[in-house]
This record gives structure tokens, C-alpha cells and sequence, in this order.
């Protein structure tokens, strides 16, 4: 298992990509999550909410 400095020095060897790829993975599993959370909770709940009163239905 790598340390936090060798990751680190790893991620620096790379240049740009090296900083950009683990926030882009942090990024898509939080978005993942998110979904995941919303489908679990709120199902359903999104089109009731955002009806305009006197919309046929």
C-alpha cells in the first residue's frame, strides 16, 4: 500500500492529468451517490413537486 507522500510524489511525476484524474473518480462517485440517495428517498416525489397549479394532470 503507497503512502500519502509516494502517492503524492506519484501524482506529481504526472503532471496535470495525475491531480485531475482522482478528483474526476471523487467527483463521479459522489455524483453516483447522490443518485443513488435521490432514487432511494425521493421516489416520485420530483414531478409532484414541480406541477403548476391549475396544470391539467
Amino acid at each position: 500500500m503507497m503512502m500519502l507522500t509516494e502517492c503524492l510524489a506519484w501524482m506529481d511525476s504526472m503532471g496535470w492529468v495525475g491531480w485531475l484524474m482522482p478528483l474526476a473518480v471523487l467527483l463521479l462517485i459522489g455524483l453516483a451517490a447522490t443518485a443513488l440517495a435521490r432514487l432511494m428517498f425521493f421516489k416520485g416525489n420530483a414531478v409532484k413537486g414541480n406541477a403548476i397549479k391549475g396544470d391539467r394532470p
